[in-house]
């Protein structure tokens, strides 16, 4: 629960720390992501070929949009020992014509079969690079995105650890 109050306290803060934001178009998105066995960051569960569903809100600058979403992978196969993992997360992108870039940062619930406890990874972080087409109200989106726990890991990179996703969105 602590680091729930810790991702809206800095969402919160975030939000705060723009006082000349002027609402701009607002989206729903739901989406599908496809996850990696990741060689660097081993907290999380995941295999590859593991399957997680998002449903997020978006609010849309002229340059750039927030996204909040949440993210549940209910069938793991990465380890024998999780049932299921829910992922809130934060995300800012920037935005220029289809293309979007930017960064997340994200908490995941791991429940655990059997006696094992269920808990809470640290925060963690993500970058995200894609393309949105429009298609009047609705967009169709493409991403490829890197987890990641501490920002001195960067240097060990590897295109293997990349997850990839697809979503559609409602703009109103």
């Amino acid at each position: 629960m602590k680091k729930i109050m810790r991702l809206l306290t800095l969402g919160g803060l975030l939000a705060a720390a723009q006082p000349t934001l002027v609402l701009g178009q607002s989206a729903v998105t739901a989406g599908v992501r496809r996850h990696a066995e990741h060689s660097v960051f081993t907290d999380l569960p995941y295999g590859n070929g593991d399957l997680s569903y998002a449903l997020g809100y978006e609010l849309h600058e002229q340059n750039a949009l927030w996204q909040l979403a949440a993210d549940y992978a209910p069938d793991i196969t990465g380890t024998n020992n999780v049932h299921a993992v829910f992922t809130p997360q934060l995300n800012l992108l920037f935005k220029d014509k289809i293309w979007r870039a930017g960064v997340g940062l994200l908490d995941s619930y791991i429940e655990r079969k059997g006696d094992e406890q269920n808990g809470w990874t640290s925060p963690y972080w993500q970058f995200i690079l894609g393309v949105n087409i429009p298609i009047n109200k609705f967009s169709l989106g493409a991403a490829a995105y890197y987890p990641f726990a501490h920002w001195s890991e960067l240097s060990q990179f590897d295109v293997r650890d990349l997850d990839y996703g697809v979503s559609l969105s409602y703009t109103f």
